[in-house]
C-alpha cells in the first residue's frame, strides 16, 4: 500500500526503445545535434578486438588470449543482445616499453604508437596490450604505476580514445598488467577484470546492486549472489586475487538487462544475429520517472527492479537496476570553475539538455528469473552510494550523486510475463518544494549546529586556474526567490551584496547561479563562505555543491574568475570557503553555482562574506580601550584579535562588532592587525592590516628631507631633517620623532644617545648629527608607531667587500639563477651607497651594470651560472667602486650521478584526517655532503585509504589505491627540494612517497591521515 508521501501511476503498453545503464550519452557539444540524448554505442554491435603478439608475463600469448576470448564470449553469448565481440587475430606488434609512446596522461590515457593501438586506428578498433614487464602501464601513468602490490586497481586498465560525431564508439583499448598474472588468485582476479573491461568497452556503466549485502546479508538474503559484473568495486577481491564475485564467470540479470537496452535484438537487425530472440519479446520493461513534488525530474536515483518469489519474497540474486536521469547530462560546467574538463573537452558533451529525461529511468531487457514464466515485480528507489565517484561513479553524476529528496516509496509491479512492458510515474509529495521546509536558521543572528558532521566529503577533482571559465556561458542564472532569503541577480546584472552580508538561497533550476556585488576597501583580507543545506536546514554534504567564485567587478560577463574555491573543500559539512585579498578599493563581483552545473529544489544553502571595513578609533593608548569594528557576515561566537592578542568581544552585530581591546603587551607600539575569526570549524577570516594602533597613528609616515650620506667630514654637524604625514598625505605636526644612534658611533645634538623632537606645524623635525670616526654610523629617525628613516655615513677610510655567499655546487649541466651579495664594510661598519660591479667569465654571467649597496652595506646581482661540466669551476670577481677591493664567487660542477638525498622534515608524519599535511622537504647532497643545486629529482606518491595495521593472525585490511601522482623537482640554491603530500580532504588515507635522484640515491617518505 502506498503512503501519503507519494503518487505512483502505473501505465500499461509498449515498452519505449530507450537503453538504460549507459555509460556515455551523447550530449549538447561535440555529438550531432540528431544523436543528443542517445547512448554512445558500437555501430550494428559489431566489434571486432585485436590481441597482443607478446605473452603476459609468465602467461604465455596463447593462454592470455584464451581469457580474453572467454570473457568476450561471455557478453556476445547474451541471446538477447545485438552484440557480437570478434576476435579479429593479433597486432601488428608485441606492445612493450620499447615501442610505446603514450599521448595522453593518467586521468586520460591514449597511445601515440605503435599505430594500430593509437586512438585513430579505426583499423583495429579494440586493442588488448599484453604489458608483460609493466612498462607500458608506467609509460602511461608514472613509473611504479604497475607494482604488483596493487593489482585490483592496476590489474587492467580499460579506456575508450575515440567516439564518433554519430555517437558510435571509434576505438578503446585494454591493458593487462603481466606483473599481476603471477599466481592462480591474481589470474582468477584478472579474468574477473578482463570481463569488466569489455563490459566498459561495450559503453556499460558500473551498477550499485545489493550494496548492503555484505555489511547485514540478513536485510538482502542471497544479495551477493546478484552483484553484477558491472558492480563499482572490485568485489571481494584483495591483494592476492582471488574471487571477486561468486560465480564470475556467469553475467547476473543486471549485466544482461543494461546490453539489452544498449543493444537489442530487433526486427531490423535479427538477421545479423542469427540464433538470438528479439529482446523486447523475450524479456520484461518497467520505465518510468521519479520527480520532486513540483514536478521537475529527480536525477540520480538508484531504481531496483526485484523479482518475488511465491511468497511475496524479494530475490535479491536476480536484482536489475538502473540510475534515473542517466540520459540527461550530469555535469554542465558552470561559470565559477568551467565549462570543460583538464584536457579542454566541454563538459556538457555527454548527456542530454532535455529536461524530459531529468528524472527518467529504464528497467528494459529484464530477462525473467531462471525457471519462471510470469513474475511480480517490487520497485525500490535509494540513494546512490556517496563512495562512488569519479572513476567508481554509477549514473551520470560523476562528482557524486545528491541524496534523494523525500520518502521515496516501494512500487509493486504484478503479473509480469516475456514482453509485459509497465510505465511507473511517483511523484515525491514530500520532497523538496515551497511550503515544506523548516525555517532555515539565519546564518547570522541564529544558532549554528556544530560544523563537523558526515566524513564524507565528495572529491571534486582539479582546481586548476587553467580550467577556469573562458566563454560566455549558455542559459541563464540566478531568477528565482528563495525559501528563507534572496538569491542573487544574473552574471549581467548581479544584486548588491545584503546589508547584513548573509543569504540563504536555492539554486533550484539547472544552470542557474547566484550573483552578488559587493564593495571593498584595499589592503583588506575577507572571506566567501556557503553551506549546502538539506531540506530540513541542517548542514550537508550530499545535496548541492556550490563552487563559489571571484571576479573584479567591472570585468565582463563570461570572463575568467580572478579566483576560486570548488565546492566543500572546509571542514564543516558542506562548507565551501574562498578566502580574498585586495590591493586597492574596488567593486567586487561574487558567483555562486553548483560545481556540477546542476540544479533541484533541494539545493539550498546559506552564504555569507565575512569582511571587516573600518576600526573606529584607529588609536589607542597603551591602556587599551573599546574600537568599533564595522563590516559584513558577522556572526554570534565569532572572535576578535588585535595585534594577534585576544579581544573581548561584548557585542555583536551582522554589520558592527564592538571589542575591549587589552593593555598593550610590554613594548608594543604602533599599528596592529585587526581580525575577526569566524566560527570554530570554518575557516573564515576577514583582517584589517595596520587597522588599530597603540599610541601613534597606523597610517603616521615619516621620510626624509635632508641627511646625511656615506662620507662626510670628521666632527662636522650635519641636519637630519624628516617629515611626518598622516594617512591623508597631509603633514602631522606635534608627532614625536625619536632620534637614536642605532650603529656605529654618532653624536646627536641633544647631547644623548637619544632625544625626541616633536615636529613643527609643517610636520618637519631637524636634528644635527655629527661623525665622529671613520666608521659607519647609522641614526634612525623613528615615530612609537614603528615607522622610521634612517641615516649612514662615516668620517672616510678606504672600505672592503666581502663575499657573502661565496660558493655554489651546482649540478652538471644544469643551468640556475644564483642572488648573491657582496658587503661593503668601513672598519667593520656596513657602508651604504657603494657601487660594486661584478665579472662575467666562462659558465658565469653578471649584469653589466653596478649595484649599489643598502643601508646594511650590502650589494645584490643575480648570476646566470651553467651549464658546466663535472669538476669544472667558475668564479666572478665582484669589485668595489671599480678598484681593487675584489670578492671572489665560486661556482663548481657537481657530479649527478652520485648524487644523494637527505630527509630535512616531514617525511613521517601522522595526524587525524582533515588535517593538512606538512610539506615534505629533502636536500640534495654532492659525493662530499655538499648542498647542490639543479639537481633532478623524481617524486612518486601513491594514496591509499586509510586501514589499520595488520593483525597478528588474518588478512590484513584491504587499503583502496585512492590517487596517484608522479612529479620531478630541482634542487633549490640549497639543494633543498619541498614536496607538497598528495591528499584528499576529510578523508583518512595512507600516503607512500618514493623520492629519487642519481643512479642509485632515494628516500621513502610516509603521511598517515587516520580517523
Amino acid at each position: 500500500m502506498l503512503g501519503l508521501a507519494s503518487a505512483v501511476l502505473l501505465v500499461l503498453g509498449a515498452a519505449t526503445a530507450h537503453a538504460g545503464g549507459p555509460k556515455w550519452v551523447a550530449g549538447a557539444s561535440y555529438f550531432n545535434a540528431s544523436v543528443k540524448g542517445q547512448v554512445v554505442r558500437w555501430a550494428n554491435g559489431s566489434v571486432r578486438y585485436f590481441v597482443d603478439q607478446g605473452p603476459l608475463g609468465a602467461v604465455s600469448n596463447s593462454q592470455a588470449k584464451a581469457m580474453v576470448d572467454a570473457a568476450a564470449t561471455m557478453w556476445s553469448s547474451v541471446p538477447t543482445a545485438a552484440i557480437s565481440l570478434t576476435d579479429a587475430g593479433s597486432l601488428a606488434e608485441d606492445v612493450n616499453g620499447s615501442n610505446v609512446v603514450t599521448a595522453g596522461v593518467v586521468a586520460s590515457p591514449s597511445f601515440a604508437a605503435p599505430a594500430d593501438v593509437a586512438a585513430g586506428a579505426s583499423g583495429t578498433p579494440v586493442a588488448v596490450v599484453f604489458d608483460s614487464d609493466g612498462a607500458v602501464i608506467d609509460a602511461l601513468e608514472g613509473v611504479g604505476a604497475s607494482e604488483p602490490d596493487n593489482c585490483v586497481l592496476n590489474g587492467v586498465l580499460v579506456w575508450v580514445d575515440n567516439m564518433n560525431p554519430d555517437a558510435t564508439m571509434g576505438h578503446g583499448v585494454i591493458v593487462l598488467n603481466g606483473r599481476c598474472a603471477t599466481s592462480p588468485g591474481l589470474l582468477a582476479m584478472m579474468s574477473y577484470q578482463v570481463e569488466r573491461a569489455f563490459g566498459r568497452i561495450l559503453g556499460l556503466d558500473f551498477s550499485q546492486v545489493n550494496d548492503g549485502a555484505l555489511a547485514n546479508p540478513a536485510a538482502e538474503p542471497n544479495g551477493i549472489q546478484g552483484w553484477p559484473v558491472m558492480q563499482p568495486g572490485n568485489g571481494l577481491c584483495g591483494p592476492a586475487g582471488g574471487t571477486c564475485i561468486p560465480n564470475p564467470d556467469d553475467l547476473r540479470l543486471d549485466d544482461i538487462a543494461a546490453l539489452n537496452r544498449i543493444y537489442p535484438v530487433t526486427a531490423a537487425n535479427v538477421a545479423s544475429f542469427p540464433g538470438k530472440m528479439l529482446t523486447a519479446a523475450s524479456t520484461v520493461s518497467i520505465q518510468g520517472t521519479v520527480t520532486f513534488r513540483m514536478g521537475v525530474g529527480m536525477q540520480g536515483v538508484n531504481v531496483t527492479a526485484l523479482p518475488l518469489d511465491a511468497n511475496g519474497n524479494p530475490m535479491y540474486q536476480y536484482a536489475v537496476t538502473a540510475v534515473t536521469g542517466v540520459y540527461f547530462c550530469g555535469n554542465h560546467g558552470n561559470p565559477v570553475t568551467g565549462w570543460t574538463d583538464a584536457q579542454g573537452n566541454r563538459l556538457d558533451r555527454f548527456g542530454s539538455d532535455d529536461a524530459e529525461l531529468q528524472g527518467y529511468f529504464d528497467l528494459g531487457g529484464i530477462p525473467l528469473p531462471p525457471g519462471m514464466t510470469a513474475a511480480n515485480y517490487e520497485v525500490r528507489f535509494e540513494a546512490i552510494n556517496p563512495l562512488y565517484i569519479n572513476a567508481m561513479s554509477v549514473g551520470p553524476y560523476i562528482l557524486g550523486s545528491p541524496r534523494p529528496s523525500g520518502t521515496l516509496p516501494t512500487v509493486p509491479v504484478l503479473g509480469m510475463q516475456a514482453g509485459s512492458a509497465q510505465t511507473i510515474s511517483v511523484s515525491v509529495a514530500n520532497s523538496a518544494g515551497a511550503g515544506l521546509f523548516r525555517p532555515i536558521p539565519d546564518p547570522v543572528t541564529d544558532p549554528v549546529p556544530s560544523p563537523i558532521g558526515s566524513p564524507i566529503q565528495r572529491q571534486p577533482g582539479s582546481n586548476a586556474m587553467s580550467e577556469l571559465l573562458s566563454i560566455v556561458r549558455p542559459g541563464g542564472g540566478g531568477g528565482i526567490r528563495g525559501i528563507a532569503g534572496m538569491v542573487g541577480g544574473t552574471e549581467s546584472d548581479p544584486l548588491p551584496l545584503p546589508a547584513s552580508g548573509a543569504w540563504t538561497s536555492v539554486l533550484g533550476q539547472v544552470g542557474q547561479d547566484d550573483w552578488f556585488t559587493l564593495p571593498v576597501k584595499g589592503n583588506r583580507t575577507f572571506t566567501i563562505v556557503t553551506q549546502a543545506l538539506d531540506e530540513s536546514g541542517t548542514s550537508s554534504a550530499m545535496k548541492a555543491m556550490p563552487a563559489v567564485g571571484v571576479w573584479d567587478g567591472f570585468d565582463p560577463v563570461g570572463s575568467t574568475a580572478v579566483g576560486w574555491a570548488p565546492a566543500e573543500n572546509g571542514f564543516a559539512t558542506g562548507e565551501t570557503w574562498l578566502q580574498v585579498g585586495t590591493a586597492g578599493d574596488e567593486i567586487v563581483r561574487l558567483g555562486i553555482a553548483d560545481q556540477r552545473g546542476d540544479g533541484r529544489p533541494d539545493y539550498s544553502y546559506r552564504g555569507w562574506v565575512l569582511y571587516a571595513d573600518t576600526v573606529t578609533p584607529a588609536r589607542l593608548p597603551a591602556a587599551g580601550g573599546t574600537i568599533v569594528i564595522r563590516g559584513t557576515g558577522f556572526r554570534n561566537g565569532d572572535s576578535v584579535q588585535v595585534g594577534g592578542v585576544r579581544a573581548q568581544v561584548t557585542s555583536i552585530l551582522p554589520t558592527e562588532i564592538t571589542a575591549l581591546v587589552p593593555q598593550a603587551p610590554v613594548g608594543v607600539t604602533g599599528s596592529q592587525d585587526v581580525e575577526v575569526d569566524d566560527l570554530p570549524g570554518f575557516n573564515a577570516v576577514a583582517v584589517i592590516p595596520g587597522g588599530m594602533s597603540y599610541d601613534a597613528g597606523s597610517g603616521d609616515a615619516l621620510s626624509i628631507v635632508a641627511a646625511p650620506a656615506n662620507q662626510v667630514p670628521l666632527n662636522v654637524p650635519q641636519p637630519f631633517s624628516v617629515l611626518a604625514v598622516g594617512p591623508d598625505g597631509a603633514p602631522a605636526s606635534n608627532v614625536t620623532v625619536i632620534y637614536s644612534v642605532t650603529s656605529g658611533a654618532a653624536k646627536l645634538g641633544c647631547g644623548q644617545s637619544s632625544c625626541a623632537v616633536a615636529t613643527t606645524g609643517d610636520g618637519r623635525a631637524t636634528l644635527a648629527v655629527t661623525a665622529i670616526n671613520t666608521s659607519v654610523a647609522m641614526v634612525t629617525a623613528a615615530l612609537v608607531n614603528g615607522a622610521s628613516v634612517q641615516a649612514h655615513f662615516f668620517g672616510g677610510a678606504a672600505a672592503t667587500v666581502t663575499a657573502l655567499t661565496p660558493t655554489l655546487f651546482l649540478a652538471a649541466g644544469a643551468t640556475v639563477t644564483w642572488p648573491v651579495q657582496a658587503l661593503v664594510q668601513n672598519g667593520g661598519l656596513p657602508m651604504a651607497g657603494q657601487q660594486v660591479t661584478w665579472q662575467s667569465g666562462t659558465g658565469i654571467a653578471a649584469p653589466s651594470s653596478a649595484a649599489t649597496t643598502d643601508a646594511a652595506g650590502t650589494a645584490s646581482v643575480t648570476l646566470t651560472v651553467g651549464p658546466l661540466a663535472e669538476g669544472q669551476g667558475a668564479t666572478s670577481n665582484a669589485c668595489l667602486n671599480g678598484g681593487s677591493a675584489c670578492a671572489a664567487f665560486s661556482v663548481f660542477g657537481a657530479r649527478p650521478e652520485f648524487a644523494g638525498l637527505e630527509a630535512v622534515s616531514g617525511t613521517d608524519q601522522s595526524m587525524t584526517a582533515g588535517t593538512t599535511p606538512a610539506p615534505v622537504v629533502l636536500r640534495v647532497l654532492d659525493m662530499d655532503g655538499n648542498p647542490v643545486a639543479g639537481g633532478l629529482v623524481t617524486v612518486h606518491q601513491a594514496l591509499y585509504a586509510w586501514a589499520p595495521q595488520c593483525p597478528p593472525h588474518g588478512r590484513c585490511a584491504q587499503a583502496e589505491l585512492l590517487a596517484t601522482q608522479a612529479t620531478t623537482a630541482i634542487s633549490g640554491l640549497d639543494g633543498s627540494v619541498t614536496v607538497a603530500p598528495l591528499a584528499l580532504p576529510g578523508m583518512a588515507t595512507n600516503l607512500i612517497g618514493v623520492a629519487a635522484t642519481g643512479n642509485s640515491a632515494s628516500l621513502t617518505f610516509t603521511v598517515e591521515e587516520h580517523p
